[in-house]
């Protein structure tokens, strides 16, 4: 990808190898293809239509504010195989204070009836090129046999790593979007509603389901 004039690249990049061994990030990064299976706990069978979300999510000095620098999604296919594409070099817009943590890439699974499950690098990445622990691995999704309160938790938790609010862009993670508000609206209508219902709505991104419905369907 090009992403400005040729003489200002060969700047930038003369500066990112000026700053080398200074303790800073790097000034452009990539990350390696990732791919794997996503297979019934139980059972050991693949599941298809699993919404997988990949996030490269940086937190920039001194107040910790995240930045999402690349964000994919995709479903499983018959087998329970997703893949996303390596990408890259990226500018890191955020240089000389944008870092990423361990999580970097986070991966979240999503299947209705499944407990979502959640994935991420044990260590924070010190090279421009980012790699993902998951990559080539099978997970295991287990069905869930909770309380409507603890399913609501639990996609609560789910929000919060996709940073559930008006900053959040739904066009880039269109499935688990819809997907979270079905649920949210089947629990607006149950009991547990009257209780206190922490699962946030589609009010909280700004857009209405109609909207997202109508997304272009090669995106979602």
């Amino acid at each position: 990808m090009r992403l400005f004039g040729g003489g200002l690249l060969l700047l930038l990049s003369m500066l990112g190898s000026a700053c080398e061994g200074e303790d800073l990030p790097p000034l452009f990064y990539s990350a390696k293809l990732i791919q794997g299976t996503v297979v019934d706990a139980a059972t050991g069978q693949p599941l298809a239509g699993v919404i997988v979300v990949a996030q490269w999510v940086q937190s920039v000095a001194p107040a910790g504010t995240p930045h999402r620098l690349q964000v994919f999604e995709t479903v499983t296919d018959a087998q329970g195989r997703y893949r996303f594409p390596a990408w890259g070099p990226k500018l890191n817009t955020r240089f000389p204070l944008g870092s990423f943590d361990f999580r970097a890439p986070a991966l979240d699974f999503f299947l209705t009836g499944y407990g979502p499950d959640g994935r991420a690098n044990e260590y924070p990445p010190r090279e421009a090129l980012l790699p993902s622990y998951w990559d080539g691995k099978t997970i295991q999704l287990k069905r869930f046999t909770g309380t409507d309160e603890q399913w609501a938790q639990t996609l609560s938790f789910l929000q919060t790593r996709l940073d559930w609010a008006p900053g959040m862009d739904w066009r880039r993670v269109p499935r688990i979007t819809l997907a979270l508000e079905v649920q949210h609206l089947r629990l607006s209508g149950s009991a547990i509603a009257k209780r206190g219902l922490n699962i946030s709505g589609l009010y909280a991104l700004g857009t209405t389901i109609d909207e997202v419905r109508k997304f272009p369907g090669d995106q979602k």
